[in-house]
């Protein structure tokens, strides 16, 4: 285990070695917590790297350009700012997660890859990961995003039903540690960025 952080379940206090998407013991949800907190900006590296003080430590860094997207004042009297993450990558503020967790794969050696499909999250995932083995999981292939199906397809990723996951297979969904990781950098580079926001409004489905 890094000395630095550790996965911790918010519920019952455990600590994992893991990045589990949930407890196994009360079902909580798993976060990240460092043993010493510094922040710090580091320039010479890429994306949301930069951050990597309050970031999981990996050997190799996996960054797409990902991150330090637009953030621009739309209303002078009310202090009203847009973090414009279309510019990312693949369009989504969920590159960030997928930087962190590819990192993770990669540093951990994993070889099969399972994915819960989630719009957005698992095709800016399969694109982090590039030509690595994966394997999508749905619960109904008819409720999925018609264009990122077409893309899927197109990548030659294997679809299945989420009743096939075995044993055999990491698995990664959006909601899990590493995803957290990644979406507070948007709050670092707005505090980089010395904006006085009081408040933080994210738009989900």
């Amino acid at each position: 285990m890094n000395t630095n952080y550790y996965y911790k379940c918010i519920s019952c206090k455990r600590i994992f070695d893991k990045p589990f998407s949930k407890c196994s013991y009360c079902k909580g949800l798993i976060i990240i917590e460092y043993s010493s907190l510094k922040f710090e900006v580091n320039k010479t590296r890429q994306g949301i790297w930069r951050y990597s003080s309050l970031l999981p430590e990996f050997s190799t860094l996996i960054s797409k350009g990902e991150g330090l997207t637009p953030l621009i004042k739309i209303d002078k009297e009310n202090n009203v700012y847009i973090k414009n993450e279309k510019y990312n990558p693949t369009g989504t503020y969920v590159d960030r997660s997928s930087a962190v967790i590819a990192s993770y794969i990669s540093e951990n050696n994993i070889k099969r890859i399972g994915i819960l499909y989630s719009e957005d999250f698992t095709l800016s995932l399969a694109y982090y990961l590039n030509n690595r083995s994966i394997e999508i999981f749905v619960d109904d292939i008819m409720k999925m995003d018609f264009n990122e199906l077409t893309q899927f397809l197109s990548m030659k990723i294997s679809i299945k039903p989420k009743s096939n996951v075995n044993e055999g297979i990491n698995v990664f969904e959006y909601m899990n540690p590493l995803t957290v990781e990644g979406l507070k950098t948007i709050l670092f580079e707005i505090y980089e960025k010395n904006a006085n926001v009081e408040n933080i409004v994210v738009p989900a489905e």
